[in-house]
């Protein structure tokens, strides 16, 4: 009897074990649902906002500069209504595969809501962003200075 007492305990300890790496996975696999957007596999409005503010501070403290840009894709909505949703979440989906493929790992990039999306881009200044915006990726994309702007 002594015996499966102690092979019940072992088994009731792997079981246990195995309990816990499953519910750690799932906490894990909560947290980034909690954080990210489900479509483009960037980080969600709140997740992305919580960053802005954290890196606004942290320039505020160290003198850094930190840059943002909000991108809008123009014309979405004209994709959407010729071609449909999954051709214009399929847009969505390849613009933020090729934005990934070409920021630094330092930067931090969201889905602001729709088809806009926010980059954060701590330790660069403002002229170095329009600058990096010339280049690569995003060298085809439009963007519109305005009287809005936000300074860290």
């Amino acid at each position: 009897m002594r015996l499966r007492g102690t092979v019940s305990a072992a088994r009731c300890a792997d079981r246990s074990t195995s309990a816990a790496s499953n519910s750690r996975q799932a906490y894990k696999r909560i947290e980034e649902l909690a954080e990210l957007d489900e479509l483009t596999g960037s980080f969600n409005r709140r997740c992305i906002m919580r960053m802005l503010d954290e890196e606004i501070a942290r320039a505020r403290r160290s003198g850094s500069p930190c840059s943002i840009a909000l991108i809008d894709l123009d014309w979405f909505k004209r994709i959407n209504d010729a071609y449909g949703h999954p051709t214009g979440d399929e847009v969505l989906r390849t613009f933020s595969i090729t934005m990934f493929a070409n920021i630094r790992s330092v930067d931090r990039f969201g889905r602001y809501g729709g088809e806009e999306f926010l980059l954060v881009l701590p330790d660069m200044d403002a002229d170095s962003a329009r600058a990096r915006r010339s280049t690569g990726c995003a060298r085809s994309l439009p963007i519109s200075t305005g009287a809005h702007s936000r300074r860290a």
